[in-house]
């Protein structure tokens, strides 16, 4: 109740599996001992759902991959880890195959990607330099580009909905994304380093944005949950939901007393997680170190997925940073020294 974790388990988004694909992926490398057949596969599917959910937890599941190597240096212990990853994978690629005809992890995510590097300039830049020659969409607004790549990607008179003049259909996202995919490799070849560093600079700013108050509010309600409810909901369950409190805007206020702990659990949990490191590497404690290590790269990851890839929202980071006091407080506990697991005995790769 003093994090922000139950504030996204009831939140209709996937953002409560990126926190649970860190813990899966944790148990999975450095509990197999200790865990059931039944448990593992559980796990195993927790991981793949949570990884296929959204594509910025597919670098946060790579990136695990590296605590569990490093700390554990048993195959079958990076198997159990590497198995989730690779079937999210495949699934991805098959849906998107069935459902838009492309073989593709994200058919269109191009087109998000280049609105953050658009924003960042170096996108921008590279557009100014092409136009008008290069005959893209885009060209409409070369020099007067948006500079936040949410209007980029939601304004309906931007670059992404604008009628196009090419006649390509469907338009939106769709249309773009072939396009967006020569913009962003011609402006990776252009400005490698500038890329590198806008990169670097948003994973730094998403890494310190820790707020849920941009979740709370009632902005884009009418044009997502109210559309929906009318769709397939009676009209008192609709009723229901504009008498709630963030339909009415009164959300932020009524939340103001829980909300104003975080922060100083955060703080608090980073310390216990950092004198628990501590103990954990002088005791020789692979799980208590596995623990700590695979929040702290979930974390980075998760800021790198996506500030780097997307704007900075709170709620991006915020629905992860609530594991830094979690492990500060489970990592206290002692468990079994690193060289015990390292010399478990190889025999079944799912134990």
């Amino acid at each position: 109740a003093l994090t922000a974790a139950p504030w996204f388990a009831s939140l209709l988004m996937p953002d409560i599996l990126a926190p649970a694909l860190v813990l899966a992926l944790f148990l999975l490398g450095f509990g197999g001992d200790r865990l059931k057949r039944a448990e593992l596969w559980a796990l195993g599917l927790v991981a793949t759902l949570a990884i296929a959910a959204h594509l910025s937890h597919l670098p946060v599941a790579a990136a695990l991959l590296l605590p569990v190597a490093f700390l554990r240096r048993r195959w079958r212990a990076v198997l159990r880890c590497v198995a989730p990853l690779l079937a999210a994978v495949l699934l991805l690629l098959a849906t998107n195959w069935v459902v838009h005809g492309r073989l593709a992890l994200s058919p269109y995510g191009a087109v998000f990607a280049l609105a953050r590097l658009v924003a960042d300039g170096p996108a921008a830049r590279t557009i100014a330099a092409r136009c008008p020659e290069a005959g893209w969409h885009l060209c409409r607004w070369a020099g007067r580009l948006p500079t936040d790549s949410d209007l980029f990607l939601w304004q309906g008179d931007g670059p992404v909905w604008a009628p196009r003049l090419d006649g390509a259909t469907p338009g939106g996202p769709i249309s773009l994304a072939p396009e967006a995919a020569v913009i962003l490799r011609e402006t990776l070849a252009r400005e490698p380093l500038a890329v590198l560093r806008a990169a670097a600079a948003n994973t730094l700013r998403q890494l310190g944005m820790v707020r849920v108050g941009d979740t709370l509010g009632p902005e884009n309600l009418q044009a997502s949950v109210a559309r929906q409810l009318a769709l397939g909901f009676p009209a008192a369950e609709q009723r229901r939901f504009e008498w709630s409190l963030q339909a009415q805007g009164k959300l932020p206020e009524a939340a103001a007393l829980l909300l104003w702990p975080h922060g100083a659990v955060l703080l608090l949990g980073a310390l216990a997680a950092l004198l628990a490191g501590v103990d954990a590497a002088r005791a020789r404690d692979a799980r208590r170190l596995g623990l700590l290590l695979c929040v702290l790269v979930g974390l980075g990851a998760n800021a790198a997925a996506t500030g780097a890839l997307s704007r900075s929202h709170d709620r991006y980071q915020a629905r992860i940073a609530w594991l830094l006091p979690l492990a500060g407080l489970l990592a206290w506990r002692r468990g079994v020294p690193v060289a015990a697991v390292r010399d478990e005995a190889i025999g079944d790769p799912l134990r």
